[in-house]
């Protein structure tokens, strides 16, 4: 069922529930107003003066005083029978009357009861000069009718009324929701392949358009990668291409066929490696909890950061802080993490800089310092360097063999463990990396 419909139906639902409880209460008022008047009525009319008299000579015309008397008069006899003296207004035909036990003749003597037989009616007793006993009775009939005529006019009112609000809150969601059906249009036209659509624009200031600009924002991120993912892609491939079509040359030497091995192989190891980033990416975007568990992460960045000096043999690398450092991690994305970050210094910066890693350990983090002796990256320029494919250089240049994925990567794993990373100022006068984990 669409939302839209659901909100109908709700707004129906909902305006129907006051009416019929103001219908509700109209009946039971009603009902009140009924039964007060009846009783107000018999009570009236035992109290006339002239009742008595005109009782006695059983009368078959109307008893003035009692309103064309809706109210039916009957006497009770010692052996338990009822004389009807006078039935409700001015019928000809058959006499109505309850059917009344002693204990009932007894009881209304004292208080106006309710009696159920063939019929409702309130029944009130009392005894004449001679002891003998004269019953009223007043059937709820007319009232028991008219309370049904409101309950029912009520009913109908407060279908009427929802069936209405179900109408009118449909054209309203529907107009409201004209943006939403414009962005399902837009949403398949993306997913069939046309990456040039945007949402509409929706009223600023609504939820509705903070969601088209949210939407068009990530759309916008979504080509740019595309854009610069095909961007990174296609030299390769060309490259590759070009050096293909010379192997296939009849008239080439060896020096050239050497060549065009080799630099289709050096492409086709740049490519695996943007796919490995990309599947790197990928797996750090979906890590579970499942995968963690708790390691010793100083061992790990050892690891990583002793192959440096294998590389560098002129580069210090110096460990200080706590001789271990136990943290709950996947130590899968620990070791890309740490990877990508040694790797980044052995490609960022001379071969005979300083770094430093110092560990403090506390009961609720675990604070990783890096620190080289590198160039350093520009204030301005240090948010920039975790947007993927990004490189500070705006020529873009690939001597250094990176694709700008990997700050991506690390930025990616940090934010899967609910830590932080932080580029500050080296006090060697390079860069800082600060991660700080959750112990």
């Amino acid at each position: 069922m669409k939302l839209r419909t659901r909100l109908s139906l709700l707004t129906a639902v909902l305006s129907a529930i006051p009416t019929f409880a103001l219908g509700g209460v109209a009946v039971n008022n009603a009902q009140n107003t009924f039964s007060e008047s009846i009783d107000k009525a018999l009570i009236t009319s035992i109290r006339q003066p002239r009742l008595l008299k005109e009782l006695r000579g059983e009368m078959l015309e109307p008893i003035r005083g009692l309103a064309d008397s809706y109210i039916s008069i009957a006497r009770y006899d010692s052996d338990g029978s009822l004389t009807i003296l006078r039935s409700s207004g001015m019928n000809e035909g058959e006499d109505e009357f309850p059917e009344l036990t002693r204990s009932q003749v007894l009881e209304a003597g004292t208080k106006i009861i309710t009696v159920r037989s063939e019929g409702t009616f309130r029944v009130l007793a009392f005894q004449g000069r001679q002891n003998e006993i004269y019953v009223l009775a007043a059937s709820l009939e007319e009232s028991q009718r008219a309370t049904g005529e409101i309950l029912t006019r009520t009913a109908l009112a407060a279908l009427i009324i929802s069936l209405l609000s179900g109408i009118l809150a449909w054209f309203t969601v529907s107009r409201f929701f004209k943006p939403v059906n414009q962005m399902v249009d837009v949403a398949h036209a993306v997913a069939d392949g046309d990456f040039s659509q945007n949402m509409p624009g929706a009223k600023s200031g609504t939820e509705f358009g903070e969601l088209s600009m949210a939407i068009n924002k990530m759309m916008l991120a979504l080509r740019q990668f595309v854009s610069d993912a095909s961007h990174e892609l296609r030299t390769p491939l060309t490259v590759i291409r070009g050096y293909s079509e010379i192997l296939q040359k009849d008239n080439i030497d060896d020096a050239q066929r050497d060549r065009a091995a080799a630099r289709i192989e050096t492409e086709s190891i740049r490519m695996e490696k943007l796919v490995k980033d990309l599947l790197t990416l990928t797996r750090a975007d979906s890590i579970k909890t499942l995968y963690f568990k708790k390691i010793d992460i100083k061992s790990i960045i050892e690891e990583y950061f002793k192959d440096l000096t294998e590389n560098n043999s002129g580069r210090t690398i110096v460990f200080s802080g706590q001789s271990t450092a136990v943290i709950n991690c996947d130590e899968e994305s620990m070791r890309q993490l740490f990877s990508n970050i040694s790797q980044n210094i052995l490609r960022h910066t001379p071969a005979d800089a300083k770094v430093e890693i110092k560990i403090i350990q506390s009961a609720t983090n675990t604070e990783i310092v890096i620190d080289d002796s590198g160039p350093g990256i520009p204030l301005a320029l240090r948010s920039q360097v975790f947007e993927r494919f990004s490189r500070l250089d705006d020529s873009r240049s690939r001597d250094t063999g990176g694709f700008g994925l990997g700050m991506s990567i690390i930025k990616s794993v940090v934010d899967k463990h609910n830590g932080q990373i932080f580029l500050e100022d080296s006090v060697f006068n390079g860069l800082r990396v600060r991660l700080i984990f959750p112990s």
